[in-house]
């Protein structure tokens, strides 16, 4: 059922438009030619805009409320939140963050870690995919379909 949504969004906003086409000519198959690249952006940019919005807005939420318990308990007795240093201690927890460190100590849930750590890195991996086919794309103009060998595929 969560497929039908996007299915229709697609139909309903890109056969009024012309940039769905169930029937392209040509003699060389290309993907745009199918489905225009415009008619996924129209859709998915705002899509992206919403979710890093969702996104900051859950997570300045999610640190005051962190922040006010702090105080309530009296681990902290500033009143602000100091944005400033909690990114500064924030990207210097990358590497615990990448490395999984405290998901491997914790003894409750210790044989989650792999798997939780392949889930990370396999959204981080679609993230750079994504980034570099954008790049190919709109930067250099090179349209799908790519070739099996191109190493990004791999």
């Amino acid at each position: 059922m969560l497929l039908v949504i996007p299915v229709i969004l697609f139909v309903v906003i890109g056969v009024p438009t012309g940039l769905l086409d169930f029937t392209p000519e040509g003699v060389q198959i290309v993907h745009s030619h199918f489905f225009s690249t415009w008619l996924v952006d129209i859709i998915m940019i705002p899509a992206a805009i919403w979710a890093f919005l969702s996104f900051t807005i859950g997570l300045k939420r999610f640190i005051s409320d962190i922040h006010y318990n702090a105080l309530i308990e009296g681990k902290t007795e500033r009143k602000n939140l100091d944005y400033k240093q909690f990114f500064i201690v924030l990207i210097k927890s990358i590497p615990d963050i990448l490395k999984h460190t405290r998901f491997n100590r914790c003894g409750e849930n210790n044989e989650r870690s792999t798997a939780h750590m392949m889930v990370l890195f396999g959204y981080l991996g679609l993230f750079i995919v994504t980034s570099i086919f954008f790049v190919a794309l709109y930067v250099f103009q090179q349209h799908g379909p790519y070739s099996q060998l191109n190493p990004v595929k791999w």
